[in-house]
């Protein structure tokens, strides 16, 4: 019996890319696969399917999360979330040129998420990322997305202070919109390609732009002596966002009023900083009259 037990200890680890090429080569050969997408940048790539299983080939999934997380213990970062979670915590992987895109996992409360990250044996400045997203649907059918990002790893090298966050639509959520250049003069200087807005439509795409840049600045400069920067870019963004929401909140209905506060009062964690915490509470408290 302990002979039995060491030897099925021995077992080798599914090679995690092997696994995910045969997850999606599975996907793609019983039509399963409900919308792909995949980018090749100067550095690395990305590919994500959606995919809507029926619950007879469940195992399909299964097989990938097992695989998924037997490699964990090779993972220099896991993150995991059960549908159903309590938890606020979300997670966003960074990719394509600069790291200047990201997605953002674990933002539904009935999906299941799995990411491993894994360092680039050839290349200690990259990383491999994969994912998988996955739900009961409506008819009982298993539903979700599956990812693999190829992109720098940010803890391995020094982000530009320049740099731009473009538009992407992500499989499993929306992420970042626009594009804001910091300008390194004596009025440490932000130029944000916005107009004003017409309606409620443009209002609430020009607050996610910024609640995006909020956050990126935040995940761009996480370390210790990065404060001067993270703090900079975060006061420059905030700006932005008490003039658009003192200057155009009037645009909003009441339900958009009181998403927006309580937008505004979420992204108080995204910062260290007491005065900006205080500022992004009292433009909260200004859509609520």
């Amino acid at each position: 019996m302990m002979l039995s037990s060491a030897c099925h200890a021995q077992k080798p680890i599914p090679n995690i890319d092997q696994a995910f090429d045969k997850f999606v080569q599975d996907l793609s050969q019983d039509d399963l696969v409900t919308s792909s997408t995949m980018n090749t940048y100067n550095i690395g790539m990305m590919k994500g399917f959606e995919f809507a299983i029926p619950e007879r080939k469940q195992k399909m999934v299964d097989t990938f999360q097992k695989a998924l997380l037997s490699n964990s213990r090779l993972a220099y970062i896991s993150f995991t979330k059960k549908a159903g979670s309590l938890s606020l915590e979300t997670n966003r992987v960074g990719y394509g040129n600069d790291n200047s895109m990201t997605y953002e996992f674990g933002t539904h409360k009935d999906r299941n998420y799995n990411l491993q990250y894994f360092r680039d044996s050839k290349d200690s400045t990259m990383r491999y990322v994969y994912a998988l997203v996955w739900y009961q649907g409506m008819d009982r059918s298993v539903k979700g997305s599956v990812y693999k990002f190829y992109s720098k790893d940010p803890q391995a090298y020094k982000v530009s202070l320049s740099y731009k966050m473009n538009a992407v639509q992500g499989l499993d959520s929306l992420v970042s919109l626009g594009s804001i250049k910091y300008n390194r003069n004596l009025a440490r200087s932000y130029d944000l390609e916005m107009t004003p807005p017409k309606d409620a439509a443009e209002f609430m795409m020009q607050l996610n732009t910024l609640r995006a840049a909020f956050k990126n600045a935040r995940d761009q400069y996480p370390y210790f002596g990065n404060q001067v920067t993270r703090r900079t870019l975060q006061t420059g963004i905030a700006n932005k966002i008490v003039k658009l929401c003192k200057g155009y909140g009037k645009l909003l209905n009441a339900d958009e009023k009181k998403f927006c506060a309580s937008s505004l009062n979420k992204m108080k964690k995204d910062t260290d900083d007491d005065y900006l915490q205080s500022l992004l509470e009292l433009t909260a408290n200004s859509l609520r009259k």
